[in-house]
């Protein structure tokens, strides 16, 4: 938006810079601008836009694999809803065979190349991927094998997950940001 003659992005009020017919807005601008800022007027407006940044990264990330999402919104609302949601979502998962494949692979894994990672001794990048989906079933408790509950219990004892759980309590209940529609 341009508003006598200054460029006003997210909040940021800064000199347009004339490219051809249009008029735009450099990062150069935007971060002289920000360096004009405190940290604690600067810290918001960056984190706001890195975060839908992200958020648009990932979803075209996703859509590319063909999936696509309508909301984002955050897991935690399904907990505290009230409404048990995390318990039909399970259900619904298991039905469609979601849960078992996911064990069938951790399962041949485990078993072909002796645990207590996916491909062995040392965590991979399987195990990277796979770790959100470990602390899933760990914390909404779905009923998993011997083998694959003791291949969660590892990947959640490894310390980068036990800072990331640390890190995750610290974080406020609602996150706005995760609550919009895309």
């Amino acid at each position: 938006m341009v508003r006598a003659g200054v460029a006003v992005a997210d909040g940021i009020e800064v000199p347009p810079v004339a490219v051809g017919a249009n008029c735009g807005v450099g990062a150069s601008d935007i971060l002289a601008s920000l360096l004009d800022m405190t940290e604690a007027a600067w810290l918001p407006i960056v984190r706001d836009k890195a975060i839908a940044m992200m958020m648009e990264m990932i979803k075209g990330d996703l859509a590319a694999l063909n999936i696509h999402h309508d909301v984002f919104f955050s897991e935690r609302s399904l907990i505290t809803s009230g409404n048990n949601k995390v318990a039909e979502t399970i259900d619904f998962l298991r039905a469609k065979g979601d849960i078992e494949r996911v064990t069938e692979i951790w399962d041949d894994c485990l078993q072909r190349y002796g645990g207590p990672f996916l491909f062995g001794q040392k965590p991979t990048l399987a195990d990277a991927m796979y770790a959100p989906v470990a602390t899933r079933f760990v914390t909404y408790d779905v009923a998993l094998d011997e083998a694959c509950a003791a291949y969660c219990q590892t990947i959640m004892a490894l310390p980068v997950m036990q800072e990331w759980i640390a890190a995750a309590k610290e974080e406020p209940d609602d996150i706005e940001e995760l609550e919009m529609e895309f």
